[in-house]
């Protein structure tokens, strides 16, 4: 009895026509019959007639038909195949939602922990390798490996038709399949790099099928339009930006690496006494520990490094980076014009924008790695007006107008700001805000992400850029402003505690121990501590008076970083015997009524809590390790209580 692979040999044209033939072999196509279809596709005559058609029953099938699909892409009807390939790019789907990603997760024992837009993120092609990844994934990475075959086969007066509608496709693609970004990036950074005439990285992606091509049968004889090459050239810029604006988009670490590390490389030159000992520089991070972490930056350092071949300067960074959101919106990878077949390829080089966040990442890589555009740039940034700009545009845009956001972006976009920032401070650039509004809004911007940044590493660069900032401004009484604003106004504790360290600072620096008082300054006087005098000791008698424990315990724990803050920060203004008389401490405390109405209601609420813990309504609610722990936090807040109890009666007893 014949094998379906024997059917597929003796019914090969001439002895059946080609639309016969492509029925039969879909009839018979299965993995067994893989190397003989592989053997029939090498007829060239034959592969130009339906190859094309082929591409959508190979890919189920791989990685065992990657073979065939080669001569597909090497002897198929190029701009055929080109719309065939396309076409499937943009029907791929979620491999997370598909289920395959968990599957593959389990069957190789990964953990959970890491985006899953990363993992198993490496650039491997083994076979274990290739049969671990989600068949979506093997698709999509395959699909965009047979373009640059296909591409340098056609002819055309106008490539970049053929390119914008191929380049369009495959950033959709990553986008939707969202797994394995950095594989599926060096993918479309092989692509990119063929397209601009330059040779691969690394030969990892383009296998068989660059190595040989038939000639385009409707090849353009004719001169090339010098326009159209500009355009391919925008095209490849273009889609630098935007594959790094996809990296950035699917980052979110849960190790100590945000982002790109940028910021981190910053902050260590910047503050070499800060780094932990025996902790990894970000200079010296190791791969086996820091395996996404490490795919990431060579990733991104592959893109930069493309972008700095095609000419990606950093003048048209810096521009397109100050672009108003709305306007750059329209040009996200993601969105719903991306998917659509029907675009028409731009007329001319300024109708292909580049992607703001993208060209973001790598203007920050230049300042963090030091390079040659590093230097260039530092010559003109400045926290202000460039870096407030900067903020401006791509911080805290929530849809009410407000930026109670900022610090909820993605690590990668964070990362890459923070370290812009902290280089300008590298460089004691500075500047002077346009407006005077300008200052106060770049200090609410990059307090709100040291609130809101969910990794911890980011939110303390975050923390000292805003510290730094705010102390380089000469003015006391602006200073002033902005410390009382947010200690009346803010709604998050972390900050009010923050903006305890800055008054904390101020008062030390104006009033050296020993030392002359900075006259001139306002925190060297009254004055600082009895403006803010009712945010950091507000009267509590009312607010941990509720008849419901509950509630008052809720509300204690939430604001509990703030009272210890401002406890600690009040014994510090006791202790310091200097400061009592030049500051007014009596008058601070007295008129203030802080015994009564902070400390008082403190430690009352403190002995309630305590009783509740041991046989109350909390020891019900809490569980074991809930009472152990509001025990720990009842036992710091009565050491701090007693240290203020004790500073506060020597000062009754002072003269």
């Amino acid at each position: 009895m014949a094998t379906a692979a024997d059917r597929l040999l003796v019914a090969r044209p001439p002895e059946t026509d080609a639309f016969t033939y492509l029925s039969l072999v879909e009839l018979n196509l299965s993995k067994e019959v893989l190397p003989t279809l592989e053997d029939i596709l090498r007829d060239g005559k034959l592969t130009a007639e339906i190859g094309w058609d082929l591409i959508g029953l190979l890919l189920p099938l791989l990685p065992q038909s990657r073979g065939c699909l080669d001569l597909v892409a090497q002897l198929g009807n190029p701009r055929e195949v080109i719309l065939k390939i396309t076409e499937r790019l943009r029907l791929l789907k979620d491999a997370v939602q598909e289920g395959e990603e968990e599957e593959t997760a389990t069957t190789n024992g990964s953990s959970g922990s890491v985006h899953p837009a990363f993992r198993d993120c490496d650039s491997g092609n083994s076979i274990q390798q290739i049969q671990s990844r989600p068949l979506q994934v093997e698709q999509c990475q395959t699909l965009i490996a047979l373009l640059p075959t296909v591409h340098r086969r056609i002819k055309t007066q106008f490539p970049s038709r053929f390119l914008s509608t191929s380049l369009s496709a495959v950033l959709a693609a990553i986008v939707r399949v969202n797994s394995h970004h950095c594989l599926l990036i060096d993918a479309a950074l092989e692509l990119a790099q063929s397209c601009a005439g330059l040779g691969t990285s690394n030969g990892t992606t383009l296998t068989r099928a660059s190595l040989h091509g038939a000639a385009d049968p409707e090849a353009y004889e004719g001169e090339r339009s010098a326009e159209d090459s500009k355009i391919q050239q925008r095209l490849l810029e273009s889609f630098v930006t935007h594959l790094v604006e996809i990296l950035a988009s699917g980052t979110q670490s849960e190790d100590d690496n945000p982002g790109l590390g940028l910021s981190k490389g910053v902050f260590e030159r910047l503050e070499p006494g800060k780094i932990v000992p025996k902790r990894p520089t970000s200079a010296g991070q190791t791969t086996n520990e820091h395996h996404d972490f490490q795919q990431r930056k060579d990733t991104s350092q592959k893109l930069r490094a493309l972008a700095d071949v095609l000419g990606l300067g950093v003048e048209a960074l810096e521009t397109v980076v100050k672009i108003p959101a709305a306007q750059d919106d329209a040009d996200s990878p993601d969105d719903d014009h991306a998917d659509e077949e029907g675009d028409e390829p731009p007329d001319s080089p300024e109708a292909i924008s580049l992607s703001r966040i993208g060209s973001l990442v790598l203007l920050s890589q230049g300042v963090a790695e030091e390079t040659a555009n590093s230097q260039a740039l530092g010559q003109r940034q400045s926290i202000f007006p460039f870096h407030a700009k900067l903020l401006k545009v791509l911080v805290g845009l929530d849809e009410a107008g407000g930026i109670t956001s900022a610090g909820t972006e993605p690590d990668m976009l964070i990362d890459s700001l923070l370290a812009l920032g902290l280089g300008a401070l590298e460089k004691n650039q500075i500047g002077e805000p346009e407006e005077d509004d300008d200052f106060t809004r770049y200090l609410q911007l990059t307090s709100l992400i040291s609130a809101n940044c969910r990794s911890s590493t980011l939110r303390y660069y975050a923390h000292y850029l805003t510290s730094t900032v705010l102390r380089s401004n000469p003015s006391d009484v602006a200073r002033l402003a902005f410390i009382r604003d947010t200690l009346e106004n803010c709604p998050y504790e972390n900050l009010k505690t923050s903006a305890i360290s800055w008054i904390k600072g101020e008062t030390l620096e104006a009033n050296p121990p020993g030392g002359a008082t900075q006259e001139r300054s306002i925190f060297a006087t009254p004055v600082a501590l009895q403006t803010l005098s009712s945010s950091l000791f507000p009267d509590l008698t009312e607010v941990l008076a509720s008849p419901n424990v509950l509630e008052r315990w809720t509300l204690f724990q939430t604001n509990l970083s703030f009272y210890l803050a401002t406890l600690n920060f009040y014994y510090l203004l006791l202790c310091a015997r200097h400061l009592h008389q030049r500051l007014a401490i009596k008058s601070l405390h007295n008129d203030n009524d802080i015994g009564g109405s902070y400390l008082g209601p403190l430690r009352e609420a403190s002995v309630q809590f305590a009783k509740s813990l041991h046989d109350g309504v909390l020891r019900g609610t809490e569980g074991d390790k809930g009472v152990e722990a509001g025990r720990l936090d009842l036992m710091v807040l009565e050491d701090v209580l007693q240290r203020v109890e004790r500073g506060v009666a020597a000062l009754a007893g002072e003269r």
